[in-house]
């Protein structure tokens, strides 16, 4: 199938308004997570920035584990009442597990003020995101645009408003505009009924869901890691010019996971039907699809992004400018991994998925070790680059011989 007429397919889920309404959520809120960078690098500076970046890799590596974990349960019970179960044991562990993990995020040289309010801040957030989960389970896809957009478009506001200079100014205004988005969220969801709540609940969902947080670990280490170790070796101005960087690489995912989901909705036909030489033939096509695009894009970053990165956030960084170039690749691999994936995904051989991933997550973490203190941002593109191959590389092979086999 050709691009066009994938894009015709596309089109067909359109009437779908569930789907149009989940689409046009998360997209509107990766376009403002994307302003909200630039704007927080034009009027608070790339150090600033840096350290708020740091600030949430360490949340996301540590209360992100606990959150997706948490958040994988309740989707997968589809109870809605457990909702403020899900939420109060989130709450309960995130708390024990931050006060456990303290001393290592002072030793890395992290404020304790300024990870009193990240927190606060992390909480805030992923409270409002299984909100929305909530409010897909009882079927109000109509309700979830606000809770999507409402948090950063405020906090894109409040930075053009009260101007800050520092991060724990920055920081106030984060936790004030995540403060106000929970009133809206809350009155959505304050009709939910629940059942009581008892410490020993709270212990079984922690029990039930402790697999899945183990499994999301080394994504998130590898996925956080790089920005810690900038941090730590380099400090917060590198960490901002990296995420710049970074920035400017997702600008092609959201294509690239269009049609990665039409493939997916493809292959479960001939799976189904047995008709696994089709399936060989659409995936080197999904290939060669997905290849193109990305070659296209790491060239338009090799000629155009020294402009673009001075021209959007108002400062100039060969290393950005190179991080981008060299990040580029990392994205071309992650996409063709995609493929792979959705492929194994479609045969229900997942658990390939999570040994890829683990063996993956050491390799990114050796990778960001020796190359991030002789060339600082650039080790830490690189070493994405080399993970990236590696999955792409190791699962094709899974892939391969899975095919052969049936």
């Amino acid at each position: 199938m050709f691009p066009l007429q994938k894009i015709v397919k596309i089109l067909s889920y359109i009437k779908n308004p569930t789907y149009l309404y989940q689409v046009f959520g998360q997209l509107s809120s990766q376009l403002l997570g994307f302003l909200l960078g630039m704007f927080l690098v034009r009027i608070a500076g790339v150090e600033v920035s840096g350290g708020y970046n740091s600030l949430l890799a360490i949340m996301n590596m540590s209360i992100g584990m606990i959150y997706s974990g948490i958040l994988t349960n309740y989707l997968r019970n589809a109870i809605v009442k457990d909702y403020f179960l899900a939420l109060i044991t989130f709450i309960t562990a995130t708390f024990a597990f931050f006060l456990l993990l303290l001393p290592v995020f002072l030793f890395l040289g992290y404020n304790f003020i300024n990870l009193v309010y990240i927190y606060i801040i992390t909480i805030f957030i992923n409270f409002i995101q299984i909100s929305v989960y909530s409010l897909r389970l009882r079927r109000m896809d109509n309700k979830v645009f606000l809770p999507n957009v409402l948090p950063v478009g405020l906090l894109i506001i409040a930075l053009f408003a009260f101007k800050p200079t520092s991060l724990i100014q920055f920081l106030y205004i984060a936790l004030l505009s995540w403060s106000v988005s929970l009133f809206f969220v809350w009155n959505d969801l304050r009709h939910i009924t629940f059942a009581k709540i008892t410490t020993n609940k709270i212990w079984n969902y922690i029990k039930d869901s402790k697999i899945l947080m183990f499994t999301m670990l080394m994504t998130l280490l590898y996925g956080n890691l790089d920005t810690i170790l900038i941090k730590y070796l380099m400090g917060d101005t590198l960490v901002g010019y990296y995420k710049i960087a970074m920035s400017l690489t997702m600008f092609v995912m959201p294509a690239i996971g269009i049609f990665s989901f039409i493939y997916l909705s493809e292959i479960k036909n001939y799976i189904e039907n047995n008709d696994y030489k089709t399936l060989l033939q659409k995936r080197k096509q999904q290939l060669f699809l997905i290849l193109f695009i990305t070659v296209l894009f790491s060239l338009f970053c090799l000629f155009f992004n020294k402009y673009i990165i001075p021209f959007l956030y108002k400062v100039s960084s060969d290393r950005a400018v190179w991080a981008s170039v060299i990040l580029s690749f990392s994205v071309m691999f992650n996409a063709l991994s995609m493929v792979n994936s959705y492929t194994l995904v479609g045969m229900g051989k997942e658990h390939k998925i999570l040994k890829i991933t683990f063996i993956a997550g050491g390799v990114n973490v050796v990778g960001n070790l020796l190359l991030i203190p002789y060339i600082d941002i650039l080790g830490a593109a690189l070493a994405s680059v080399l993970t990236q191959m590696f999955i792409f590389v190791y699962n094709s092979y899974v892939v391969r011989k899975e095919l052969e086999s049936v």
